[in-house]
């Protein structure tokens, strides 16, 4: 899992230099939209070409049965609130989209290793949750993590305390 992830970050270097680029010329849409088209290509495109070439088909790891597929869609909602309400990714935003990243990363890490960090590491992430700021506030405290913080969070430590098993 940990060389799918190198893997995966490697791959995605022309994205990031396609994206930095385009910000710093001014071209914002350009950046968003190559990496939601290269994605949308990658799953679609690259998986459906690798499945009709293998012979057997593609055989989908318990690991990633059980995790990765789940953490997409959550991540993907998680983002719906920052693409479709506020229109505008914020740097405060953009920070916490690659904390994320690299707190997901360290989660598969520890989950992969089955060390005994795990349990704290997702009590750790799920205080943070009932301290972020996309919490609501009761009179009484906290009411509650809502929007892309909680969703992502939730989601991701919910199907990883289910399927450490399958690392």
């Amino acid at each position: 899992m940990a060389g799918l992830t190198t893997v995966a970050l490697g791959t995605s270097t022309p994205e990031i230099a396609v994206s930095v680029g385009a910000v710093r010329g001014g071209t914002t849409d350009i950046a968003v939209g190559q990496v939601v088209g290269c994605n949308v290509f990658d799953i679609l495109g690259c998986l459906g070409l690798s499945g009709l070439v293998a012979g057997g088909g593609l055989v989908i790891a318990p690991a990633v049965q059980a995790f990765d597929v789940w953490v997409m869609p959550a991540v993907t909602l998680a983002c719906l609130p920052v693409f479709v309400a506020g229109r505008v990714i914020a740097r405060w935003e953009g920070g916490l989209l690659l904390a994320y990243y690299a707190a997901c990363v360290a989660f598969l890490l520890l989950a992969m290793q089955k060390h005994d960090a795990l349990p704290a590491f997702g009590n750790a992430m799920l205080a943070h949750l009932r301290m972020s700021p996309a919490c609501e506030r009761d009179g009484k405290g906290v009411a509650g993590p809502v929007g892309a913080d909680a969703a992502l969070w939730e989601a991701t430590l919910f199907v990883g305390r289910r399927s450490a098993s399958h690392f």
